[in-house]
């Protein structure tokens, strides 16, 4: 059975996760992040590694449709872009949404004016 058209379809998500600033802050909370025990590991299949070699982002279609986190899971991976992500990688790793949930609290509890 196929799923509806509304679950394939990529979610873009809250504006605050494009925010530069907000970026800025999760940057200054990446070690948090990776070490976090809520943090998950996920493999990667060898045949999905080199189809979306230098295309981190296509990969991540394929896993997950919420937009708004790729740059998140790229960058707890130490990718600075994605055309950083290899055939080589077989695992990576993916932020506890509830973590990053409680950044964007924090970061509209001390940034009111944005």
């Amino acid at each position: 059975m196929s799923s509806p058209i509304t679950q394939q379809m990529h979610q873009d998500g809250p504006n605050i996760y494009y925010q530069p600033e907000f970026r800025d802050m999760v940057e200054d909370h990446l070690n948090w992040l990776i070490t976090h025990p809520d943090t998950t590991t996920i493999d990667i299949l060898p045949k999905d590694a080199f189809k979306y070699e230098g295309d981190f982002y296509g990969l991540m279609a394929q896993i997950d449709n919420r937009r708004h986190l790729f740059w998140y899971v790229m960058r707890i991976n130490r990718m600075k872009q994605p055309e950083d992500f290899t055939r080589d990688t077989v695992q990576l790793l993916i932020p506890d949404t509830a973590l990053l949930d409680r950044l964007v609290k924090t970061f509209k509890t001390t940034n009111r004016q944005l």
